[in-house]
């Protein structure tokens, strides 16, 4: 008999009832049409939650939690750092109950998001890497630093270290994984992930290998360069490079839900590859996908390549491509893509 899925707590779930934006189930799909070698793509289609990523599987739990507790209170500002999708998703919650949001931000993100915050009524300030702080996220420090100095106007989340974030991913989407995967039959024997917060990472691999599941299952680590998560993992010195793009994929330091453990194997993937693999999933398959997509699809695909049996991989399509279209590599890359098809592939629904 499969575990009891892992639930927040009655008072928190009680505010969720009637609070928020209901994310998932997302559909899990098959891709074809990608040159995979023998082996068979699932994809889980994050995109689709409503805000347009799989932040959304956590926004309402981190507020609900924090309501619960006390920590956030009425007339109070949520301030959070993120890449993005994160304060995108709980921007939109936060205006249902009530609260202010405050997000750091990285100035490269893209108009697109700049746009979506705005629209969302969230105060973006907007952070560079700093040279004296090379192994840091500069702006999590920051928005942990404003809410413990000003705990009564501000509340952190801190998604880098709230065991919420992992729960809400081992309780919603990685128990919808493993319900969808028993419809379609077969198992899953390696889940790529990206390691950003380690929110999404830890959560489904702690659902999808329990006792009776797929205990067996390995978990390849995707980081993009200019991170440092790999190198920790390899125990290297990590560069002092920064990553070019923070796509929201990769770390300068540890996050503390990261859980290494669970990690079997963890790789560099670079930007120009990670984004021309986003537009051989456009091309094959007609799913627009970020490029944190991308990145955990090269990976996959380039391990199923080297691959003589037949094997079952587990990639999330994180989030919405057509937030990047200003980004003039991600563009270049999509353009081409269509430039040079030729065939056109089918997906075909595995589960819903």
């Amino acid at each position: 008999m499969d575990a009891p899925d892992v639930h927040v707590t009655h008072e928190a779930r009680t505010l969720l009832s009637r609070a928020d934006l209901a994310s998932g189930p997302t559909p899990l799909v098959e891709l074809t049409g990608l040159n995979a070698g023998p082996c068979r793509v699932l994809a889980k289609l994050e995109y689709l939650n409503p805000t347009g990523s799989i932040k959304d599987r956590v926004a309402a739990e981190l507020i609900a939690d924090a309501e619960a507790s006390g920590r956030l209170r009425p007339g109070m500002t949520i301030v959070e750092g993120s890449s993005g999708n994160a304060t995108i998703a709980i921007g939109a919650v936060a205006r249902r109950r009530g609260h202010r949001v405050l997000a750091f931000l990285p100035g490269s993100i893209t108009d697109e998001k700049r746009r979506l915050h705005q629209a969302l009524g969230v105060q973006c300030e907007f952070f560079s890497p700093d040279p004296e702080r090379p192994f840091n996220n500069v702006r999590r420090d920051e928005a942990v630093a404003l809410a413990a100095a000003q705990p009564d106007r501000y509340c952190c989340f801190d998604q880098f270290s709230n065991p919420v974030n992992i729960r809400a991913h081992e309780r919603a989407t990685g128990a919808e994984i493993w319900r969808q995967v028993r419809q379609i039959g077969g198992g899953i024997d390696h889940y790529f992930a990206g390691a950003g917060t380690g929110g999404s990472l830890v959560g489904v691999t702690r659902a999808l290998k329990r006792p009776g599941r797929l205990p067996r299952m390995e978990v390849t680590m995707v980081d993009p360069e200019g991170s440092t998560l790999t190198d920790r993992f390899h125990n290297r010195q990590p560069s002092e490079r920064h990553q070019d793009k923070p796509d929201g994929l990769g770390e300068r330091f540890l996050p503390g839900n990261l859980d290494m453990s669970l990690v079997d194997h963890a790789v560099y993937v670079s930007r120009q590859d990670a984004v021309d693999s986003c537009a051989s999933l456009v091309r094959s398959a007609g799913i627009l996908g970020g490029p944190c997509t991308g990145y955990t699809l090269h990976a996959a695909l380039q391990w199923c390549r080297s691959q003589t049996e037949r094997k079952t991989v587990l990639v999330l399509v994180c989030d919405r491509g057509e937030n990047y279209l200003s980004d003039a590599q991600y563009a270049e890359a999509i353009a081409c893509a269509h430039g040079t098809a030729t065939t056109q592939a089918r997906v075909p629904a595995a589960a819903g």
